[in-house]
């Protein structure tokens, strides 16, 4: 039992790191807001990874990140991607000159894998859901839905969604997981909120979903 907790513990961390930690601001990104302004009252996001969103103008952060480097033994290998990741700026839980710390985030996401066909993309998408989410219920997640079919974007995009709470022993929060699947990649869209911002900030996340845009 020691040794199965050891290696959930580095799972975990290891998706933390890069799903909820990794993010860095970069110098191109208009001081860390999405840049590019299209009318007075939006901005959309660098679509330098094929997938980008329309945010309100002045309320959003966002920074580039890319997962850890991995050798082909790595559990996570398969599911590497990079993304931008869009903060909520209100929700913004640190003070003073500390790294900020937001309750909301989008996560827009390129997964590095090539993809065949739709039959390879929906193997895939069945195993990132049992290696990143359902291997770990219990002790990273308390409830997962099972997938189910949705479309998402201004293209109509088919995806997989499914959602996934947080808790046990990390903050409680809720997931929703977007994978979308467009030859010959797969790219993700995952709305992180923690529990005590859920009822504030999801609006805010649900209208930026129908902006998505996959290049």
């Amino acid at each position: 039992m020691k040794t199965l907790l050891s290696k959930r513990n580095i799972l975990f961390l290891a998706l933390a790191s890069t799903l909820f930690f990794s993010c860095k601001k970069n110098d191109d990104t208009n001081d860390g807001r999405p840049e590019e302004l299209i009318d007075k009252e939006h901005v959309v996001l660098n679509d330098m990874y094929g997938i980008t969103a329309t945010f309100p103008v002045d309320q959003w952060t966002n920074t580039y990140m890319d997962t850890m480097p991995t050798d082909p033994s790595n559990y996570f290998d398969g599911f590497r991607y990079n993304a931008i990741c869009a903060s909520l700026l209100s929700d913004n839980q640190q003070e003073g000159d500390k790294t900020p710390l937001y309750a909301t985030t989008i996560y827009f996401m390129r997964f590095h894998q090539t993809l065949d066909d739709k039959e390879a993309a929906g193997n895939f998408i069945k195993s990132f859901k049992k290696r990143m989410y359902d291997d770990l219920k219990n002790y990273y997640y308390t409830e997962i839905t099972e997938p189910a079919d949705t479309t998402i974007g201004k293209g109509n995009y088919t995806a997989t969604h499914f959602t996934a709470h947080r808790g046990n022993e990390v903050k409680e929060g809720s997931e929703d997981i977007y994978l979308i699947y467009k030859s010959p990649r797969m790219y993700g869209v995952i709305i992180k909120i923690d529990d005590e911002m859920k009822e504030a900030s999801t609006k805010k996340c649900q209208e930026i979903l129908p902006t998505v845009t996959i290049k």
